[in-house]
């Protein structure tokens, strides 16, 4: 544990102390909300393959959104 972590920890558990038990409601509820979020299969595999594709030096590269639109859009107008 570095130096920072044990000092957020002591002064956390400092600050727990002086929290009425309203306040102390909401931290937790905060913190539930912290460690509740878990992707779903999905959103782990499509954030696994994004990160594949950002490491592949071949992969095509837009310099803007609006470039990969207008290729979307050349594109679709080709197939008709």
């Amino acid at each position: 544990m570095t130096t920072q972590t044990k000092n957020a920890v002591s002064t956390l558990r400092s600050r727990i102390d002086t929290l009425s038990n309203n306040e102390a409601l909401r931290v937790i509820e905060f913190i539930d909300t912290l460690t509740a979020h878990k992707p779903n299969d999905d959103t782990i595999q499509a954030m696994e393959e994004a990160l594949q594709i950002s490491r592949d030096p071949n992969a095509k590269r837009y310099s803007s959104f609006s470039q990969l639109v207008e290729e979307v859009r050349e594109e679709m107008l080709n197939e008709i």
